[in-house]
């Protein structure tokens, strides 16, 4: 029996994407990295990196995103699903074995029509394919918020991989907020006041919705071609202390 895990990380911080990822272990893969495996919240950065290096030869990995435009127009549980069920059918194209169990961290299924689908509370300090999942999705989230640090200074992403720290609510009321900042959520929403918008705005304004639509894909759009090169990317960074523009 095939089983694999679910997890996301990013579900709660006002800027940046979600991350998904959803793992399965390959045939003799090595149990004593299984054995390692636990909460990623528990673990170092280097060791979370280490782990998702060694992990990347002994699991098959999909991944999925939901960036910050995502999970303002259909919300945040539903932008999460989303990327799960995207993550999970990845992973599936590159398993040889059909998947017969999916453990997802979490009190509800993305998809309750799949009933090979368990979701499990604090699934990430039990079963080792959701611990997997959550320290390869970390990992490759964190990365990701420090190539936006550089982009975009002053927020100290990099430091609070977008979550509402007070450094970065500071900023947010001193810069205003960024293309990946979700204006859905209570203190983005807060600095966004209404405007009355003319038709001479209307150019300027189409103008600024595309080049934040180009901004969001070129930073962190996970295709299924590009996954892989593009995870290998971002745990080389952490490994060799190198960094590289996305």
């Amino acid at each position: 029996m095939t089983r694999a895990g679910i997890d996301e990380v990013g579900r709660g911080s006002i800027a940046g994407p979600v991350v998904v990822c959803a793992l399965a272990f390959r045939l003799g893969a090595d149990p004593a990295l299984v054995a390692m495996l636990r909460d990623s919240k528990l673990l170092s950065s280097a060791r979370r990196a280490n782990l998702a290096t060694r992990l990347l030869e002994h699991a098959y990995i999909g991944l999925a995103a939901a960036s910050a435009p995502v999970i303002d127009r259909l919300n945040i549980r539903r932008a999460t699903h989303r990327a799960m069920r995207q993550a999970l059918a990845r992973l599936e194209r590159i398993c040889p074995t059909p998947i017969d169990e999916v453990v997802i961290d979490g009190h509800e299924s993305p998809n309750p029509n799949d009933r090979r689908l368990r979701p499990l509370i604090k699934a990430d300090a039990q079963i080792p394919e959701v611990s997997g999942a959550a320290i390869v999705a970390k990992v490759l989230r964190d990365r990701l918020m420090e190539r936006l640090d550089r982009r975009w200074p002053g927020y100290r992403w990099a430091a609070n991989a977008g979550y509402p720290s007070p450094a970065h609510k500071t900023a947010l009321l001193r810069l205003g907020p960024t293309p990946h900042h979700r204006r859905s959520f209570a203190p983005v929403r807060a600095l966004i006041a209404p405007k009355p918008c003319s038709i001479d705005d209307s150019s300027e304004q189409e103008a600024r919705s595309s080049a934040h639509r180009t901004e969001v894909s070129r930073t962190y759009g996970i295709t299924a071609q590009a996954q892989s090169s593009f995870l290998t990317t971002a745990i080389s960074d952490e490994q060799g202390g190198r960094h590289q523009r996305a």
